[in-house]
């Protein structure tokens, strides 16, 4: 292979790439890729392996694979209108016959000729019996190889982020591994450079899952470090009251709790009264009452004088918590702060908690940017931990945990054996029992042929009253992928049912439309997963999830309990086909969250590519939490090898500059 140092560190500019300039180092910078080393991390997707292609008749739905076939029928117009242009032709290669649909592509209509053989890769659809792909991408029958796939953003092709990765293998200059040799053989570390170029320019499978799992490994390590070094420790402040302050709790409440909640308040009483922190994980199934769980330990924190702050990752969640503790607990002192809070509410809120007024602060990440400088809480909790690194904790206490009662909660049911790992040795209270009054959710597995009767059933709910979900797994249709978008499935159902309306990650008014719907105005809400977590709408009855087989099963189980949480009975319609749908069955068949959760651990395992891309900031780009537990648990091992001191000290060297830094925003996947 001929190579082309230029001398280009990977901590230079992307523009000192070939063929990078300004307009494309823009689009870049979207999606946080500043520097080469950011452009190499943006990892593959996923493969095409040209090498091995299928027949037709083994494809099933939404099977991704490459067919080699020769056009039998030539392509046909079915619509060509302005900008949009949809044109068809049919495949064989004499075990099936294949339709492929072309969308907004017009200049390749007569590149297909009857008689002539192509390379057809894509996600397959089975539609009335017959094999269909949509836009699948076309190579020669001599091209041979593994073609990677790459998260992208508009503007910016396939083939551009291919020769953009291309050219910065060729040109970069490769520093010397600072991982010993022995180190890296023993545990099956590759140097950066074979662990790039494997990745990028595999040889074969095998190749990409040995880069893959080195850099996962060395990400890990330095996530296992980062986690030891801002871990709690040192002398918290004693809150006393036991089980009396329990019960003095209880008798707030409207409500009759169950003995699990009972039984998770008295643990972190107990915690909480010792002068070693807490370092709690609250474990609970969606719609399992953990947050109460909370404003008891918040309670217990404010009767002893002392500031408790509880971290929401959304603005409607937050609001949520807000209005349920001013509710339970209107002369504790509660207050809110978030991404909407202005300079002065800002401003007004430090001089209450310097004053001391301020016993219990809900928020946004919004509490972590300065407010909480110089002071100091007792308790911390983060509602849904995955979504804020144990940095962002550190930030919320002054800048690190010593001395500060911790509660993570999360309604992502995980085994106790990995909760250890991923937790730093938490002690776990699990609310296994449901509150009286929650509804049994029927889940239904729906086809294609049968999703239009799918929505006359719920228009015909919606029109007795109640409300629907519709989540999809993108927001805007994209040619490479296969599925159904959030602002596609709106304009389809607005004419069925008016009163719907869209949200999405990037909905500039999100709060103002979850609150329509709360409200019962919006009568159905189509969205990305952005409902996933913990808002509480007991009207809505019927959560519909469209192209279900690109859920894991535990987020299917999450977007699941968004219903069900009324007096009325529940539906979940998971809308797929094909061998998919036997996972799928899984989630039909059982409402055990644990279970599910083992399930999803088994089959996401580690033949997965590479997840959406995180934050060219966070630790963790390539790494799932929950997937690469394994992995993790051999990362804290190797970082307690003595035979390998020195590379144990390299590693703690690097976390404590990024925590410095303020590089080390880790989630899980």
């Amino acid at each position: 292979m001929r190579r082309n140092f230029r001398g280009m560190k990977l901590t230079d500019h992307v523009t000192s790439i070939k063929g990078v300039g300004a307009k494309a180092a823009a689009l870049l910078a979207k999606m946080q890729i500043e520097t080469v080393g950011d452009l190499l991390m943006n990892l593959p997707m996923r493969y095409a392996d040209l090498s091995m292609p299928k027949s037709i008749i083994e494809m099933e739905e939404s099977d991704t694979g490459a067919v080699k076939a020769r056009v039998v029928k030539p392509p046909r117009w079915i619509k060509r209108a302005g900008k949009m242009s949809i044109f068809s032709f049919e495949v064989s290669d004499m075990t099936e016959v294949m339709s492929i649909t072309i969308f907004n592509m017009p200049y390749s209509f007569t590149k297909f000729k009857v008689g002539e053989e192509y390379v057809f890769e894509g996600r397959v659809r089975v539609f009335r019996n017959q094999v269909q792909m949509q836009n699948p991408n076309v190579y020669k029958p001599g091209d041979n190889g593994i073609i990677p796939y790459y998260h992208l953003t508009a503007g910016i092709s396939q083939a551009s982020m291919r020769k953009f990765i291309g050219n910065a293998l060729d040109e970069a200059e490769w520093d010397v591994d600072d991982l010993s040799r022995g180190f890296m053989r023993k545990y099956g570390i590759l140097p950066k450079e074979q662990e790039f170029f494997a990745i990028h320019r595999p040889a074969d499978m095998s190749d990409a899952e040995a880069a893959k799992r080195s850099i996962i490994l060395r990400e890990l390590l330095l996530y296992a470090k980062i986690t030891d070094l801002l871990s709690s420790g040192g002398v918290a402040e004693k809150i006393s009251g036991g089980k009396k302050l329990v019960s003095e709790f209880i008798g707030k409440l409207p409500f009759t709790p169950t003995g699990a909640q009972k039984r998770a308040m008295e643990e972190i009483a107990a915690d909480i009264a010792k002068t070693e922190p807490m370092n709690r994980l609250l474990q609970g199934d969606v719609g399992s009452g953990k947050t109460v769980v909370a404003l008891f330990a918040m309670y217990a924190a404010a009767k002893a004088g002392k500031l408790s702050i509880l971290m929401a990752p959304t603005q409607i969640l937050c609001e949520q918590h807000y209005e349920n503790a001013k509710k339970l607990l209107p002369e504790m002192g509660v207050y809110m702060l978030s991404g909407s809070s202005t300079k002065k509410e800002r401003d007004l809120l430090r001089e209450k908690l310097i004053s001391g007024e301020v016993r219990i602060l809900i928020g946004t990440h919004a509490l972590l940017y300065g407010i909480m400088d110089g002071l100091k809480a007792a308790v911390i909790i983060t509602d849904e931990q995955h979504r804020f690194g144990v940095a962002q904790r550190a930030a919320l206490a002054g800048g690190g945990m010593d001395g500060v009662h911790t509660l993570i909660m999360s309604a992502t049911p995980i085994p106790r054996t990995l909760a250890l790992i991923l937790y730093n040795k938490a002690t776990v209270s699990i609310l296994d029992e449901l509150p009286k009054g929650r509804q049994k959710i029927k889940t239904h597995i729906v086809s294609q042929a049968k999703r239009a009767d799918m929505y006359r059933f719920i228009k015909e709910h919606i029109a007795m009253g109640e409300q629907a979900y519709a989540v999809c797994p993108l927001i805007e249709d994209n040619p490479d992928i296969n599925a159904k978008s959030a602002v596609s499935l709106m304009e389809d159902v607005v004419g069925l049912i008016p009163e719907t309306e869209l949200l999405h990650g990037l909905t500039p008014n999100k709060a103002e439309i979850m609150q329509r719907f709360k409200n019962g105005e919006t009568k159905m809400l189509v969205s990305t997963t952005v409902v996933e977590v913990g808002v509480d709408v007991p009207n809505a009855t019927i959560m519909v999830i469209e192209n279900a087989e690109r859920f894991g099963l535990a987020q299917l189980h999450q977007l699941r309990g968004r219903v069900g949480r009324g007096n009325k009975e529940s539906f979940c319609f998971l809308v797929s086909g094909g061998k998919t749908a036997e996972r799928l069955k899984i989630i039909r068949d059982s409402t055990d969250g644990f279970y599910i959760a083992e399930k999803d651990l088994e089959m996401r395992g580690s033949g997965d590519l590479i997840g959406q891309r995180q934050s060219g900031k966070d630790a963790l780009c390539a790494a799932d939490l929950i997937r690469d537990a394994e992995l993790l648990q051999l990362a804290t091992k190797m970082l307690e090898d003595g035979e390998f001191a020195s590379d144990a000290a390299f590693i703690e060297k690097e976390a404590r500059e990024k925590i410095s830094s303020g590089e080390f925003g880790v989630v899980l996947n």
